[in-house]
């Protein structure tokens, strides 16, 4: 009872550092750089998170003087201790790894590495999970007091002796100038839905209820996507989604495609699809298949009638549907 209490009051502590950082967005890093792994349970210590975390940070006192003038209007020099925070023990985080800032205390930052993915783990994600059976607290403990001077990093995996630990499951303490110099902030796309304009300029029609109709239908189409990025590389800001399609349509209707002698004429269908869109800095490039559906009784004459069409389309994103939590995080990939 007394441990859930604890987990409970825990999370709303991690919940509530959120709320006191300048940084709004999650950032990756874009060099290496030393980082030193800290007990986040000890934040409710009642020497507070940095001088619990004796194994890892060290707080010192430097003495010096200070003069001030007495009573009597004489100079005397006052003792004063001075105390500075150092950083006893450190890891070498590769670039490319992506975090959120959860706290600031004067003038350090503590931040969190988003989860590996199983694609960045090497599968080495099973040996991860069959090393850590127990709760979140011990899993935190055990990652500090190991000594990491005799571990393999690599990216956020480190090795030793056969054991394999994932250095994103620990919480870890850097000078928040460092912290700026070495990262940069970005948007986690992964998982939003967004909304788009699509422009078509040619549709391919390889079917028809006629022998021999394969046809590149040119003309105008446009429409509105409805998008959820399923993958989002925050190092190229390059992504793809799947997207539904809605729009209008515009073609030239001969004999030959609405079987009857008639003059040319200029026709407007809608034209649903589905596809998969490819992103980049809000531009966007869709692979479609979708049917066109002609007005009034021109359907049911229509060659292409209940055929679909394949095309690529054009566009830009205009705005996107997410909410803090879906941008707050995600997975190291």
């Amino acid at each position: 009872m007394k441990n859930t209490i604890f987990i409970g009051l825990l999370l709303i502590g991690i919940n509530s550092f959120a709320q006191t950082t300048q940084f709004e967005k999650p950032r990756y890093l874009k060099h290496a750089t030393l980082l030193c792994p800290i007990d986040i349970t000890k934040s409710y210590s009642k020497e507070g998170l940095i001088g619990a975390n004796t194994s890892t940070v060290s707080i010192i006192e430097k003495n010096s003087f200070e003069e001030k003038t007495d009573l009597e209007g004489k100079l005397v020099k006052l003792p004063k201790v001075l105390k500075d925070t150092i950083l006893v023990k450190n890891i070498l985080i590769d670039n490319g790894s992506a975090f959120n800032v959860v706290q600031q205390i004067g003038s350090f930052s503590i931040i969190k590495f988003w989860k590996l993915s199983e694609s960045s783990g090497k599968g080495l994600l099973k040996t991860l999970n069959s090393k850590f059976k127990t709760d979140t607290i011990s899993k935190s403990e055990l990652i500090v007091e190991k000594n990491y001077a005799n571990l393999k990093i690599t990216g956020l995996l480190a090795e030793n002796q056969n054991e394999v630990i994932d250095l994103s499951k620990s919480y870890y303490i850097v000078p928040t100038k460092t912290l700026i110099n070495n990262s940069t902030e970005f948007e986690n796309k992964s998982g939003l839905w967004n909304i788009g304009l699509l422009v078509l300029p040619v549709k391919i029609r390889p079917f028809s209820t006629e022998s021999g109709q394969f046809d590149f239908t040119s003309g105008f189409s446009v429409g509105t996507t409805f998008a959820w990025t399923v993958h989002h590389n925050w190092k190229t800001n390059f992504s793809h989604s799947f997207l539904v399609y809605g729009g209008i349509s515009s073609y030239k209707a001969d004999e030959s495609k609405i079987k009857e002698f008639r003059e040319d004429y200029t026709i407007a269908t809608f034209s649903p699809a589905l596809g998969w869109m490819f992103e980049k800095n809000n531009v966007q490039l869709g692979l479609l298949v979708g049917i066109d559906f002609p007005a009034g009784n021109l359907q049911q004459k229509w060659v292409y009638r209940n055929q679909p069409w394949f095309g690529i389309g054009i566009g830009i994103a205009l705005f996107k549907i997410n909410s803090d939590e879906q941008t707050k995080s995600g997975e190291n990939k």
